[in-house]
């Protein structure tokens, strides 16, 4: 929906629908989409979204998966209000106040210490994404 960066966070509803692949299945209601503009996408490319644009995608129909990478560039001071502590990749400058535990960098591909950070942060980031909802078993 063209614009809808700029306006407040809209409240999302939680559906856990099997089919939508965001963690929760959220859903925004009362999106008007006679104002929604396609933008397609071929094989190989990417969009990349600000972070309150409110955007969606029909049923992926063919026979590979659909790929969502989400990436967030936020500041050292910038403090989890959700969770104790959260992992983060610092990438530049210093990080002086320790809100994050840094992620360690792989010695090589498949680097057994750093496979070992991630599974055990990938449950912690799925346990806060789950945290407030009746979801006992947290979907991959």
């Amino acid at each position: 929906i063209p614009g809808s960066h700029k306006g407040p966070n809209r409240k999302h509803e939680d559906l856990f629908d099997e089919y939508n692949m965001l963690t929760r299945g959220q859903s925004i209601p009362d999106v008007d989409e006679d104002q929604a503009v396609d933008l397609a996408v071929n094989v190989g490319e990417a969009a990349m979204f600000a972070f309150r644009l409110i955007h969606s995608s029909p049923p992926n129909k063919t026979e590979d998966r659909r790929i969502g990478f989400a990436i967030r560039y936020l500041p050292p001071d910038a403090k989890q209000t959700l969770a104790d502590k959260d992992s983060a990749t610092l990438v530049r400058g210093e990080d002086n106040f320790g809100y994050f535990e840094h992620e360690p960098a792989p010695a090589f591909d498949f680097d057994p210490i750093t496979v070992a950070f991630h599974q055990k942060s990938d449950e912690q980031r799925r346990h806060l994404l789950y945290k407030g909802t009746s979801v006992t078993k947290h979907r991959t």
